[in-house]
């Protein structure tokens, strides 16, 4: 018959193994809890940044947030009016129209709902976007990618959910 005999140095380092395995995947499970604040903080941050340079008219900034092959998707109308344009389309658009025809311009970004999965992320958030003559609200879905630790927007969809003119 054998048997195994359990010393109390056996004991007591196997212990140790167990208590240095746990703490090292605590610390770890709290590098990436702290990780994903990091991450979801700088999301907020360059979701602030798009409000700002959008709402003061900054081309050339508004272009930094995003990659140079990134999509603008637009759903308007209930769907009756949609299309799918490349970054530097819907750049010069708005700068032709809604720029140069509108002295003041507000984009506003609410109840922002942030999922982050590794480098990519989504936003989904209201918006409500103000100008000299219209007052539009929808739902703005960013999805984002972080390379070299910096998030850049992939794409940004939105929705014409209400317009108002005035």
């Amino acid at each position: 018959m054998n048997r195994k005999i359990f010393t109390i140095k056996g004991i007591a380092l196997g212990i140790a193994i167990i208590a240095l395995t746990a703490l090292m995947l605590t610390i770890s499970g709290s590098r990436s809890e702290a990780s994903a604040h990091d991450d979801i903080d700088r999301i907020n941050a360059l979701l602030d940044e798009f409000e700002d340079t959008y709402s003061n008219k900054r081309v050339n900034d508004v272009r930094q947030l995003f990659y140079a092959n990134s999509v603008i998707a637009i759903d308007l109308d209930g769907g009756q009016n949609q299309r799918v344009v490349g970054l530097e389309d819907w750049l010069q658009a708005t700068e032709q129209t809604i720029f140069k025809l509108n002295e003041n311009i507000s984009d506003r970004l609410t109840n922002r709902e942030i999922v982050v999965l590794r480098n990519i992320a989504y936003v989904v958030c209201n918006y409500t976007y103000i100008d000299d003559t219209h007052k539009a609200q929808g739902m703005d879905v960013f999805t984002l990618l972080k390379t070299r630790d910096r998030w850049r927007i992939v794409s940004l969809q939105w929705t014409g959910d209400t317009v108002e003119t005035y």
